[in-house]
This record gives structure tokens, sequence and C-alpha cells, in this order.
């Protein structure tokens, strides 16, 4: 079909060089002279066009092209609320033994140990190292709980077994400290 399309092309090329360069004389004024008008010249011409439009659209057919498909819009992505790995570690009752809670005990004091050196360092624009030594003397909350769930040392037996609440102590004071609060949270 696209030689054939091509065949059609190059042919009405070298029919208007041949007919461009006879003059007035020369065979478009014979077929004229035949159709008896020029506006049938016209007609047959752009019917000729019109042919070969047909002859494209059809060789362009859906069966023959090869179009490329959009793709899925992305999605969104689904991830879990923050603080959800936290209240996991709290709700154990692991977290509660002096003995076999003592490394998840510690991984939630060292994550709440450094949100509390972060909020401190931002909210008393004091340097990182100052904040540090505020959080592990106990310094920078008032409520005592929360002091000592991130200060430095062991906890106390009591403690240990208060753990989780010891920790929601200390998430209230970081939000507190956070908010604004001059006292960190305080007693709850």
């Amino acid at each position: 079909m696209r030689r054939l399309l091509a065949a059609g092309g190059i042919l009405a090329m070298l029919l208007g060089v041949v007919t461009s360069g006879t003059g007035a004389g020369g065979p478009v004024s014979s077929v004229v002279q035949t159709l008896g008008n020029d506006y049938f010249l016209l007609v047959a011409v752009g019917g000729v066009a019109a042919a070969g439009a047909m002859l494209a659209t059809a060789s362009g057919s859906a069966e023959t092209m090869n179009q490329v498909s959009t793709p899925d819009p992305e999605g969104p992505v689904t991830v879990p609320a923050a603080g959800d790995r936290l209240d996991q570690r709290l709700s154990t009752w692991q977290l509660r033994l002096p003995l076999f809670g003592a490394e998840s005990r510690e991984a939630v004091r060292d994550r709440l140990r450094s949100a509390a050196v972060g909020t401190v360092r931002r909210t008393d624009s004091c340097s990182r190292t100052d904040a540090a030594e505020q959080v592990a003397a106990g310094e920078w909350t008032d409520d005592e709980r929360a002091a000592a769930f991130v200060a430095d040392g062991h906890l106390t037996l009591g403690a240990t077994v208060r753990a989780p609440r010891y920790a929601r102590h200390t998430v209230d004071a970081i939000e507190a400290l956070d908010a604004g609060d001059a006292t960190g949270g305080g007693e709850t």
C-alpha cells in the first residue's frame, strides 16, 4: 500500500514538472478543451487528491498502526502513620520486663532521647551538644518521669515496670516543649 502511494506521488510530481515547462499550448490546455471548462480540471485534480487522502487514511488503520499506550497514573503510596512503630513497641508486655525487654526499651529511649535533643536544640536555639547535656541531666522539662526516662543512666525498677507510661510522658513533654509550653508538659 505504501509503495502504491509512493508511486502515485512520484507520478504526480513528474506530471507537474512536465506540464509546467511546456508553456500555454501544452497538455493542460488540451485537457481543458477536452473537458470543456477549467473548473472540471480542478474537480478532477481534487478528486485524485481526495482518493489519495482516502488511501492514506485506509493504510493507517488501527490494525496496521503501533501506537504507544499511556501508562497508568501513579497511585498513592500507603505509609504507616507517624508514631505507629513507637505505639507498637509501647504496647508490648516485654517492654516492662527488667531483663528481657531491655533492648526494646533502650531503642524507645534512644529514639525519644534523640527527639528531645532535637526539640531542645530547636526551641532553645542552642548547639546539639548543649541540648544533649540538658536532656542527659534531666533539665529540659519539669516532668520528672519524662526527664528520668531519657536521662543518662539506668532506669529504676519502678521506671522499668512503668516504661510505657514514662515513654508517653516523654512524648507529651516533647510535644509541649515544641508547642512552646515552658514547663515541657508537666505532671499528668
